[in-house]
């Protein structure tokens, strides 16, 4: 018998040693291996000396905090485990790979899986006693009466993708289509068109003032803003649209520039005046120093290049795209990433860059690129939630954040060409942009399952 106790003391203390400098090195454990070792500990420690004690306490104070699994005789409603997003970063961090790509900030090498795996730091965990909102309040700004798909299908993605909530602030004669659509999208019919007959200056500036207001008052209690889907050129929107983005700007929200939105970032640096208005200067001068994404197709990309005087007639831009991309985000600012659309999606922050080249779908159906942007706006508002949770020491936000930023807009890339790839599998020739949407919450669910395979 003394034997057999002193044989349990034996085990029971390596026991100790062994969970301990895990949980305390941060290694992940499953839920059920953490509950098993506390309630064998606990359930041994009266013969075990105070050292053992203390560490089976430990252990049994890190189970709960971490997992927070509670029990039932009738039901058992067990979280995933709750993995602290620096944890799996750092994890990370240590492939030789990554550490090379940061100290050359090189990202060209570092891996699809690996940039997966950034991703998925930044993931909101599914947990039972989430809140509303949490996983992020997000937004279009776009609609008008002839484009009400384009921001149905990007506010859709946001909501296929794990944001909580999603806005859409349009037209108001697109308000009632784009409410048939779903009554998942919260829908804001605000912004006027142009008057059918000439009107003063003081009369636009008037309606102006008034829908830009109308969108302002939300913007505070907004995670994430994308202007530009189904916007159109109207010149009443599309002076709104330019004030809602030094707003957006000022107040440091996440910003992407899509479509429509692109025509007015276009439109600022080769003003067909010839000089830019006081409002395009403003908005300019906003970006400059503003967290936007720009997520050009192939005709805005020549657009964009050529108002930066960047290509002569007859280059092939999307070939160009991977030399382009950074001088393209330096100059637009100093927080901009550029996400060109192409054979190969093209990510850069004007100082590192990575490539997506994951097989998509040959069909070039419209609203695919919507899908794709409202899919950016999650993923780059969950990079900047976790950058501000993981609290960076000195010197180390410009070059990790950097990394969650670019693996973040991969990873949205990532998703949107698989749900493409899937859709065209089933559809061929007949696949739609409703097609595209509907693969999204099975392919994220594949590419960021959530901890626990039971939720």
């Amino acid at each position: 018998l003394w034997g057999v106790s002193m044989g349990r003391l034996v085990v029971v203390g390596v026991l100790s040693h062994l969970l301990v400098q895990a949980c305390e090195a941060g290694v992940p454990i499953s839920a059920p291996a953490l509950q098993l070792g506390a309630r064998s500990l606990c359930g041994l420690t009266f013969v075990c000396s105070w050292r053992t004690f203390a560490a089976s306490s430990r252990v049994a104070a890190f189970s709960t905090r971490s997992c927070r699994a509670s029990s039932s005789s009738s039901s058992a409603t067990v979280p995933p485990t709750m993995h602290l997003p620096r944890t799996m970063f750092d994890a990370v961090l240590r492939d030789p790979v990554v550490q090379q790509a940061i100290e050359n900030s090189d990202f060209s090498k570092i891996s699809r899986e690996q940039l997966l795996a950034v991703a998925r730091c930044c993931v909101p965990e599914l947990t039972f006693d989430a809140s509303k909102g949490g996983a992020g309040r997000l937004a279009v700004v776009g609609g008008s009466l002839e484009y009400t798909g384009a921001p149905y299908f990007a506010a859709a993605a946001m909501l296929r993708g794990g944001a909580d909530l999603s806005h859409v602030f349009c037209e108001r004669s697109a308000g009632t289509a784009i409410k048939s659509y779903s009554p998942e999208i919260i829908v804001h019919p605000v912004l006027e068109a142009s008057a059918p007959h000439p009107i003063s200056v003081e009369a636009f500036q008037s309606i102006v003032t008034k829908s830009a207001n109308e969108v302002a008052q939300w913007i505070p209690r907004l995670d994430g803003i994308l202007v530009g889907p189904g916007l159109g050129r109207d010149d009443v929107v599309i002076e709104t649209c330019s004030q809602l983005i030094i707003t957006i700007a000022a107040q440091d929200k996440p910003l992407i520039l899509d479509a429509d939105g692109l025509f007015i970032l276009t439109c600022a640096l080769a003003p067909r005046s010839g000089s830019p208005t006081a409002t395009q200067v403003k908005m300019l001068q906003a970006l400059s120093s503003a967290s936007v994404t720009i997520t050009p197709n192939k005709v805005e990309w020549e657009r964009l290049c050529n108002a930066f005087k960047l290509v002569s007639a007859g280059d092939d831009v999307l070939s160009l795209a991977g030399l382009l991309a950074p001088e393209v985000a330096r100059r637009i600012g100093s927080r901009t990433t550029v996400v060109v659309k192409g054979p190969k999606d093209v990510i850069s922050d004007g100082t590192r860059t990575v490539e997506c080249g994951m097989q998509g779908s040959p069909r070039r159906s419209g609203g695919q690129g919507d899908v794709l942007a409202g899919m950016l706006l999650t993923f780059k508002v969950w990079a900047a939630s976790s950058v501000a949770k993981m609290a960076f020491e000195k010197g180390e936000e410009e070059i990790l954040g950097g990394l969650l930023e670019l693996a973040c807009a991969y990873a949205a890339c990532e998703v949107a060409r698989t749900s493409a790839a899937k859709a065209y599998a089933l559809k061929h020739r007949g696949m739609l942009a409703g097609d595209v949407l509907d693969q999204v919450a099975s392919t994220f669910h594949e590419l960021f399952p959530p901890h626990d395979d039971r939720m």
